[in-house]
C-alpha cells in the first residue's frame, strides 16, 4: 500500500510542479518583449528563402554553362539542368507574398526558355542574360557566378 501511495504522491507532485512552472513561465514570458524579435527573424527567413530559390536557379543555369563549355555533356544532361532551372525560376513568383520577381517577369523568362530548351541552352549569352535578371532581382549580382 505504501508503494502505491508513494507513486500517487510522486505523480501529484510532478503535476503540481509542472503547473507551477508553466504558470511562472507564462507570467515571465511577455509576448510584447519577444514579438519584435520574432518579426525580425521571420523577415530574415523570408529573405533567405527567396535567395535560396533564386540561388538554385542560378546554380542550374551555371551548370548548363559549364556543361556547354566542357563540350562533353549530352543534351539530356543539359535538359535536366535546364528543367531544374526553369522550376526554380517559376517558383520565384510564389515564394512569399512579396516576391522578388512578378509573375509577368517570371513568365517572360520562362517563355524565353521553354519553347526551345535545346536552342536556348546552347547560347551562353542568353543564359547569362537570364542569370543577370534573376541575380539582380534577388540581390545576388555579386554572387551570381558562385552558385
Amino acid at each position: 500500500e505504501s508503494g502505491f501511495l508513494y507513486l500517487i504522491s510522486c505523480r501529484i507532485s510532478k503535476h503540481i510542479s509542472g503547473r507551477i512552472m508553466t504558470r511562472n513561465l507564462a507570467k515571465n514570458l511577455d509576448i510584447r518583449k519577444i514579438w519584435p524579435d520574432a518579426l525580425a527573424q521571420a523577415e530574415i527567413i523570408k529573405t533567405e528563402t527567396k535567395q535560396m530559390v533564386a540561388g538554385m536557379a542560378l546554380h542550374y543555369l551555371n551548370d548548363v554553362k559549364a556543361q556547354i563549355s566542357s563540350g562533353t555533356a549530352d543534351q539530356s544532361s543539359i535538359n535536366h539542368s535546364m528543367s531544374e532551372a526553369l522550376a526554380f525560376i517559376f517558383g520565384i513568383q510564389f515564394i512569399t507574398d512579396n516576391p522578388d520577381m512578378s509573375s509577368a517577369d517570371v513568365m517572360a523568362l520562362v517563355n524565353q526558355i521553354e519553347p526551345s530548351v535545346a536552342g536556348f541552352s546552347q547560347n551562353t549569352m542568353n543564359i547569362n542574360t537570364v542569370i543577370d535578371q534573376v541575380a539582380a532581382a534577388a540581390g545576388l549580382t555579386d554572387k551570381k557566378d558562385d552558385f
